[in-house]
């Protein structure tokens, strides 16, 4: 599964010409989806509605599809990494458990889910507000950030470290709501 990953998402790291480059919320890094898994299934959550915020090339999402009994649905405001992601499902047919939405995640009702993950990092204030309102108004369950905020410190649960593409550890929060 690695060696197909790396082959298809090559080039995670273009940005759709149509996007501003301006925005730090483009940035792309990757987040090891086995030190997810790990994280997720210590939790033994009965979760099964999965949102992944900023998906990518669907790495994760197909992972955690393959590895949990989850339906996952992964939100990519970029084209290029949108359409990589659906060549994951098609390689992987998973198209029963994994669905990929080529949206801003500001446009999507995240009631619908009781499992919430976002590498928020890389978002800039603005956009982390946008999304700290949207779970404290639409979602109820369970949701890991990278970015830590008072104001939802209310649900926080615990502090873990993954390995990314940038650090071999960082920090990412756990919370429940």
């Amino acid at each position: 599964m690695q060696i197909y990953f790396e082959r298809i998402c090559g080039s995670d790291y273009d940005i759709a010409p149509e996007l501003s480059t301006n925005s730090s919320s483009l940035i792309y890094g990757e987040v090891s989806h086995n030190d997810i898994y790990k994280i997720i299934n210590e939790i033994k959550s009965n979760e099964s509605n999965f949102l992944d915020i900023g998906s990518g090339c669907g790495k994760l999402a197909i992972y955690l599809a393959k590895k949990l009994n989850v339906f996952v649905d992964g939100i990519e405001i970029d084209k290029n990494r949108y359409e990589k992601s659906n060549q994951l499902i098609d390689k992987f047919d998973l198209f029963d458990k994994v669905s990929f939405i080529n949206n801003d995640f500001r446009n999507l009702y995240f009631g619908n889910y009781d499992f919430l993950y976002c590498c928020n990092l890389v978002f800039d204030q603005e956009d982390n507000n946008i999304l700290y309102l949207k779970i404290e108004k639409e979602f109820n369950g369970i949701f890991i950030l990278f970015e830590y905020s008072n104001k939802l410190s209310q649900y926080f649960i615990k502090q873990e470290q993954v390995q990314t593409s940038w650090s071999k550890r960082v920090n990412i929060f756990i919370f429940k709501k």
